[in-house]
């Protein structure tokens, strides 16, 4: 089949409506064969795109049609339920959660939910404080309560704190599972896996303990652990963990063990993935931090 130049159809339409008779002999850009199919088919290429146009705008028109109706249909729905409003909210703010977890990651699945380094962020905090986190993800900060929750009820998660003192003594505690409950139980730590590392167990003393700060008391002391001891942690009577006491060198408040741990310095708390193997301390140095890691 003779194919057809579209570029030299319109000049040559353009030449046969300006210039007619001898005068045509003059123009040579076009071949005599295309000249010569052109003329008998240029009705029906131009027949053609119009016919494509048309197709191409009733196709767009459609398309637009169904946007809107589906939009129209997803506005009714929403408006009709309520519940799927909030159901959208909640996924939306869950993608955030994420979001800022993932930012939060020194590689992947290995989640920091807690970092002291210089004394720098104020950890003697409110419920609220808590709730939400505070500080900054590259310095000191917790990572909140209710991404914690979110977190841990997600995906299997181990749960690693290293400990470094003053002097460069570097320690860790590892624990093969970590779950805490909702606001509802007051955060409680609910789950606490079987402890290995050189820190010695702190934590175990909590388990079962709901979270406690200076304006909640949910510890089972007579007084406010919290308080006595200006921290926000899993508070019994009172504890032998307590990485969010006061930064101090003289007086350390931040610990994990007395017995065993280095005392103050810098800790870390990090939720790592579960039967990553083995980790030594000599794997995280930085400041006091946790972290959590997937299963």
């Amino acid at each position: 089949m003779m194919q057809i130049n579209l570029y030299h159809v319109l000049r040559q339409l353009l030449i046969n409506a300006r210039f007619t008779g001898g005068r045509r002999k003059q123009f040579t850009l076009i071949p005599p064969e295309i000249i010569v199919a052109t003329k008998s088919q240029q009705n029906e290429i131009f027949s053609d795109i119009h016919e494509k146009l048309n197709e191409l705008e009733q196709n767009f028109t459609n398309t637009q049609q169904i946007l809107e109706e589906t939009q129209k249909n997803l506005t009714l729905c929403i408006n009709e339920n309520p519940q799927i409003n909030g159901i959208l909210e909640k996924i939306y703010k869950l993608e955030m959660s994420v979001k800022d977890m993932r930012g939060n990651c020194k590689q992947p699945c290995d989640i920091v939910i807690q970092r002291r380094m210089d004394g720098s962020e104020d950890f003697y905090r409110t419920w609220a404080d808590y709730k939400h986190g505070f500080g900054n993800s590259s310095g000191e900060f917790f990572i909140g309560l209710d991404k914690l929750n979110e977190l841990t009820n997600s995906r299997p998660y181990e749960l690693l704190i290293v400990m470094e003192d003053w002097e460069n003594d570097r320690r860790f505690a590892r624990y093969d599972q970590f779950i805490i409950g909702t606001e509802a139980e007051k955060y409680v730590l609910r789950v606490l896996g079987k402890y290995s590392g050189s820190a010695g167990d702190g934590l175990t003393y909590s388990l079962g303990s709901k979270f406690s700060t200076k304006d909640q008391d949910n510890d089972e002391w007579s007084k406010n652990c919290a308080v006595e001891y200006t921290g926000a942690w899993w508070y019994k009577q009172c504890h032998y963990s307590n990485l969010n006491g006061s930064y101090l060198r003289d007086t350390p408040a931040v610990n994990h063990n007395p017995l065993e741990a280095p005392q103050g310095g810098t800790p870390i708390v990090r939720l790592d993935r579960q039967n990553q193997g083995q980790l030594t301390p000599a794997v995280r140095k930085t400041s006091d931090q946790a972290r959590v890691s997937q299963h």
